[in-house]
């Protein structure tokens, strides 16, 4: 089966996106298809359009990922974001987001799960991570949420990302009623 085309940025079929400042991003990804940024571009390219912080921008980055495949390439030493096409993974609706209430709890320890630094004693920006991500069945509910600073939160993604090819098969194994067979269905969907 053919693909759809994507959408040319000022196309209507972007409706779809939540706010203007996704389209912008969309916008940069499709004009950026043949040599795909880094994150650390996509950062500066919306901070300096829209002051935006880099918690913000990855955060439309994965709102983008709720309509769009946008996986994270690794091409030389950097990992490239490309816009390759719509998202093969059925979605219930554009995400809604972590409420402030659970956002506050989740980060209320004031400690990157993996690494252990602390805001105030080491500097470090913390952001509420999803352990399973959104796109492999991951729930927005607090016991798959976890404070990570902001270098684990993108090495994780970066890593992660060299197995959303198989997002499909992995989300799908999420929803099996019991862990065993949760285990199991995303051990199968992998090139072991």
């Amino acid at each position: 089966m053919e693909q759809r085309p994507l959408p040319l940025p000022d196309s209507p079929e972007l409706d779809v996106l939540p706010t203007e400042s996704h389209r912008l991003l969309y916008a940069y990804l499709f004009e950026r298809r043949d040599d795909p940024p880094t994150m650390r571009e996509i950062r500066a390219y919306l901070a300096e359009r829209l002051g935006e912080a880099p918690a913000q921008t990855d955060r439309r980055v994965r709102d983008l990922r709720d309509h769009f495949d946008v996986p994270a390439v690794r091409l030389g030493a950097d990992y490239r974001y490309r816009l390759t096409g719509w998202s093969k993974v059925k979605k219930a609706g554009s995400r809604k987001g972590v409420s402030k209430r659970v956002r506050a709890e989740v980060l209320a320890p004031q400690r990157c799960a993996q690494c252990g630094r602390q805001p105030l004693e080491h500097g470090v920006v913390l952001v509420v991570d999803h352990k399973v991500p959104r796109e492999w069945g991951g729930a927005d509910d607090i016991e798959n949420l976890q404070p990570l600073c902001e270098d684990c939160n993108s090495g994780k993604k970066a890593f992660y990302a060299t197995y959303d090819e198989y997002a499909e098969e992995i989300a799908a194994a999420s929803l099996h009623p019991e862990p065993h067979g949760r285990i199991g269905g995303a051990t199968k969907s992998l090139p072991w």
